[in-house]
Order: structure tokens, then C-alpha cells, then sequence
């Protein structure tokens, strides 16, 4: 462990002296300034963000690549954890340096070496031959591509998408879709460079399909992966963060008003383009109805009876309780304070002892008791098994910056303490 007796040394050693004269503003940042990476405090603050914005450059992919987004939402993803990935080649290692160097671009991008992934896709699909028996359908080809357009800020890297194709009875199909992407994800405090950081991988497809995949993950990168699981505490912070989303407004609402001339040739031309525009408009209200019939309006609470009631668990063994959402939201927005950005454990408390007491007061049901399964809302669901839809575009940046925080936990530095008998 080189990068533990380098911290050691750094430690024990004697702070060199001031400079007294400083050239350049740039000299007045710290090293850790200058490197723009982001390192989480070890005082955690509990607060949760409710919306998010990414950065200038990550923006700008965002745009040049909508498919990323739409692909999110197309598929019911399995969450799973990972640890960073070791030894995935890079075109160039120019954007990477250490934290001695004084000039660094930010705007640097690099772009995986597609050699690279070819080897590792091949090295996958010879995971995915061996024992094939099992399958009903023969993996014919795998590929790993980047995914752009999923990056949170400059210093994340490129999200990479895994597919697995099969051919059955001369028709090909996709079995397999997986995404390892990270949004915010905060930068290992260990001396190596080699490593990567996207500690989020989504996968769909048949759970054999999956463990042959993730088996060749850790293989190819020498990683841990596992399933992501939602406690009840984490269950109960998504529930209460995500029932205030709501799509961008500005993107989803287009007007044009016409002025018409009384006189004059003009009149009947204006009048055309005037007539033009209202059609525009009714049929962009129409497609504003159209998505809004689309989005559930419910909320739906499944809850399931604790292990120490084994009588009712007999009998009952799940509760699934619907609300409106117009209803939900009106208390949301009563706890929350308008256009704070950021969720206090306080709301999230206060908005569960609210419906619970509803629930309580209507139904006569005390679901502290119950251990809750799942959440549906009107533009994600989630489950306490790792499970999770997201519905809308708009929203998928702010959900995988969550999901990045939950993945990373704590592991962000190495622990001296590791292999030390107790």
C-alpha cells in the first residue's frame, strides 16, 4: 500500500516555507483548488437535493445527446453498486495529472480508447458462452460504447453502455442493457491515477444474463459490484424528495402572438400566419394533454407485514395503499419551502408523520409498523429491492445524482485500518 506510506511521510515531514512572492493569481489557490475536483466532507450534511443543474459543459453534451436521457427511461433498472474500476484505457491521459501541476484545461474530455472496449466486450461475451446451456437464447454479440450526455459536471467521466444482443430462430434481439454512470461522483482520495469512478450500474435483462455480465465486470476491471438495496430510512428520504418533481416548465410550453393590421393587404397574410400559429398552439396543448394523461396522477404506498406478526403475515401479506397526488403534492408544498433547492431531514420526517396520521385517522392503520416495499409516483417508482422507473427526462440527472451519493457511501479514501487485526 504505496499511497499509505506516502501519506505518512507527508505527515511526519516539515512544511517547506512561505513563498513571499506570489507571480500570479494562480499561485494564491490551494493544490486541491487548483485540481477542481470534489472532495465530500467528512461532516455529512443530511440534507438532500431537490433539483439539480448540471454544469456549463455537461449541459451543452446533454442537448448534443438526448438519446442518453431517453434511453434511461425506457427500461425498469436494476441498481447495483461499484467499486472503481482499475485499468480502462483512455485515448489520452492529458486531462489526468497530479496535483503538483500548475496548468491544467478544464474543458478536457477524454474519450475512451475503443480498442479497449472491444477487448473487454469480447472478453464478456466468452463469459457469457461458457454454460450457455441454460439460456433459451445464444449470445451473439456484445458491445460497449460510450454513453456522452449523462455527465453531471466536467470532472465526471463519460457514462459507458453495455448491450448484449442474441439471435433466436434468425431474429435478433437485445437481452441485456446496462449503464455505468456516476453524476457528482466524488474523486478517490488515494495517490493512484488509474482508477475510474462510476459507481452506479443500471442493468435490465434476465438475471442469469446479468450475473454473467457483472461477472465479467469485475473480471475486465477488477471491481466489486453489488445490488444496490433501499432501507426503510433511504425508501422513506426518495419517497418524500421525489413527490415534489415536477417536469421543466420552459420546456414543455411555447405561445406565439400575432398582431393583425385593420387595413390594407397585409390583414388577410398576417391573418394566415395568426391562423397558422393558433394551430400550432392548440396542438401543442394537445401533446401537453396527451403527456400529462400519461403520468399516473396516483400515488401508490405498497407496505408489507414485519417478520414478528407471523399470524397476519399468514393471512396478509402486503397492503398497497393509493392517494391522490394533487393531495400529496398540497402537503409537500406546504413543508417545503418555495424555491429552496435543498430537502431537511425535518420535512422529510414532517411529511411521513403527516400521511401517517391521515392514513391513521381514515383507515384506522398504523403503517410505522409495516415495512414499506414500494413507491410509485407520478414520475418515478422505486423499490426497497433496488428496482427503479423513471418516467420523465427532466428528472433523470437529479435521481442518478442520488443514486451516486447512495452508491459511493463512504468508500472515498483508503483505510489505513484495513487488515489490522483487532
Amino acid at each position: 500500500m504505496s499511497y499509505i506510506s506516502e501519506f505518512m511521510e507527508q505527515v511526519t515531514e516539515t512544511p517547506g516555507p512561505r513563498r513571499g512572492n506570489i507571480t500570479s493569481v494562480w499561485d494564491c489557490f490551494t493544490t486541491a483548488s487548483k485540481t477542481a475536483t470534489k472532495y465530500r466532507s467528512q461532516m455529512k450534511s443530511t440534507n438532500r437535493l431537490v433539483s439539480y443543474v448540471a454544469d456549463i459543459i455537461a449541459s451543452s453534451e446533454e442537448y448534443e445527446h438526448p438519446e442518453s436521457k431517453q434511453l434511461i427511461t425506457k427500461f425498469v433498472w436494476q441498481v447495483h453498486r461499484v467499486s472503481p474500476l482499475w485499468n480502462l484505457k483512455f485515448k489520452s491521459r492529458e486531462g489526468k495529472r497530479s496535483l503538483d501541476d500548475s496548468e491544467y484545461n478544464i474543458a478536457v474530455r477524454l474519450e475512451y480508447d475503443e480498442a479497449a472496449l472491444k477487448r473487454y466486450a469480447s472478453l464478456i461475451r466468452g463469459f457469457l458462452m461458457d454454460n450457455c446451456a441454460d439460456m433459451s437464447d445464444n449470445p451473439c454479440s456484445v458491445q460497449i460504447s460510450s454513453l456522452p450526455g449523462l455527465r453531471g459536471s466536467r470532472n465526471d467521466e463519460d457514462a459507458l453502455k453495455i448491450e448484449v444482443s442474441s439471435v433466436l430462430e434468425k431474429e435478433s434481439r437485445t437481452i441485456f442493457v446496462g449503464v455505468l454512470c456516476g453524476v457528482e461522483s466524488c474523486e478517490l482520495q488515494i495517490s493512484s491515477s488509474d482508477a475510474t469512478v462510476l459507481p452506479v450500474l443500471l442493468t435490465w435483462g434476465n438475471q442469469g444474463v446479468v450475473d454473467r455480465v457483472i461477472h465479467g465486470l469485475t473480471k475486465c476491471f477488477d471491481c466489486v459490484v453489488t445490488p444496490l438495496l433501499f432501507s426503510e430510512y433511504e425508501l422513506l428520504w426518495a419517497t418524500a424528495l421525489w413527490t415534489g418533481l415536477e417536469p421543466n416548465q420552459d420546456q414543455s410550453q411555447s405561445i406565439v402572438d400575432c398582431t393583425i393590421p385593420t387595413r390594407g393587404r397585409g390583414r388577410s397574410v398576417l391573418a394566415e400566419r395568426n391562423s397558422t400559429s393558433s394551430s400550432r398552439n392548440v396542438s401543442t396543448k394537445k401533446r401537453k394533454v396527451k403527456e400529462k394523461k400519461a403520468v399516473n396522477d396516483d400515488i401508490v404506498f405498497v407496505y408489507s407485514v414485519p417478520d414478528q406478526f407471523p399470524e397476519i403475515r399468514e393471512k396478509l401479506s402486503s397492503i398497497t395503499l393509493t392517494l391522490k397526488s394533487n393531495e400529496v403534492k398540497e402537503l409537500w408544498r406546504s413543508i417545503h419551502k418555495e424555491g429552496e433547492t435543498e430537502f431537511t431531514e425535518t420535512e422529510m420526517t414532517a411529511f411521513h408523520s403527516n400521511i401517517n396520521e391521515h392514513i391513521k385517522r381514515c383507515l384506522g392503520l398504523e403503517v410505522k409498523k409495516l415495512t414499506p416495499e414500494q413507491t410509485q409516483l407520478p414520475y418515478v417508482s422505486i423499490s426497497r429491492h433496488g428496482k427503479i422507473k423513471i418516467k420523465h427526462q427532466d428528472h433523470v440527472k437529479v435521481i442518478l445524482r442520488h443514486l451516486t451519493m447512495m452508491c459511493q457511501g463512504d468508500m472515498l479514501r483508503a483505510n489505513p485500518n484495513l487488515g489490522v487485526p483487532e
